[in-house]
């Protein structure tokens, strides 16, 4: 069995890049809104997710293994799936210190929650064509940076 599922990529980089997605919300958080539209996802997908991590050097983002620690800052916003379906907007708040004028680096990606299996995944074309988790074309991550300031960003 073969899924395929449609996405729209496009509309995740546009508002990650567009200045849209990141928005300081407050004192020592950031908050990224990403516009999610996937559509024939297998029965066994509940949920979908974007994991966002922030870090202040690039070099510490995507790390396997690398979990929460005081130079890298997860967060995640869920949004369900039904009917083989997810459409909406994920909001990932990170609370962090940062430094007014600090650059600080950022990676998203889009995971999938498999209740069958009882585990969250990412999403690739890689996968057995049968795996819940084979999407094509694989949502890369989106990397970038920003700087902090304590004003809200528009």
């Amino acid at each position: 069995m073969s899924f395929r599922t449609l996405l729209a990529v496009s509309g995740f980089v546009t508002t990650l890049f567009g200045g849209q997605a990141v928005a300081q919300a407050g004192a020592g958080d950031v908050t990224f809104e990403v516009p999610v539209n996937l559509t024939q996802l297998s029965a066994n997908i509940s949920k979908v997710a974007v994991e966002c991590a922030v870090a202040n050097h690039p070099s510490y983002l995507g790390q396997p293994g690398l979990g929460q620690s005081r130079d890298v800052i997860k967060g995640r916003g869920e949004l369900g799936a039904a009917g083989g379906q997810v459409s909406g907007t994920a909001r990932v708040t990170i609370s962090g210190n940062w430094k007014p004028g600090a650059t600080i680096y950022y990676e998203c990606k889009l995971v999938g929650f498999n209740k069958q299996n009882v585990v969250w995944r990412a999403f690739h074309v890689k996968e057995p064509s049968d795996s819940p988790f084979h999407v094509s074309p694989t949502p890369e991550p989106i990397k970038g940076s920003f700087e902090w300031s304590l004003k809200e960003a528009k």
